[in-house]
């Protein structure tokens, strides 16, 4: 019986370790498009200009929709507009630096 992380069995390790990457991606995919939005190559450029502001760029995270506007640092869900959900992450939570 072999076990992965956490002493799960390896399948249910690997699947978990396989979703962890898919939300990783997703994340990275997202962010990638909120900073082409604003107009920034790359996140880490954008988030050095609004690191220490009031607001900061947010994006939707629903599959089908690329919905940005600006939220507060610590929004992980806030209304999206278009899709009208509560969905919009600030890029600050997506980066983990709040």
């Amino acid at each position: 019986n072999q076990s992965g992380g956490l002493g799960l069995p390896l399948t249910r390790s690997l699947a978990i370790q396989v979703d962890q990457l898919k939300k990783e991606r997703k994340i990275m995919d997202k962010l990638n498009t909120l900073a082409n939005d604003w107009g920034y190559d790359d996140p880490t450029d954008m988030m050095m200009e609004y690191v220490h502001d009031s607001l900061h760029p947010a994006i939707c995270m629903s599959k089908d929709c690329n919905y940005s506007t600006e939220m507060e640092p610590d929004q992980n869900r806030g209304w999206c507009e278009n899709c009208e959900k509560n969905t919009v992450v600030s890029a600050g939570m997506l980066m983990g630096i709040v």
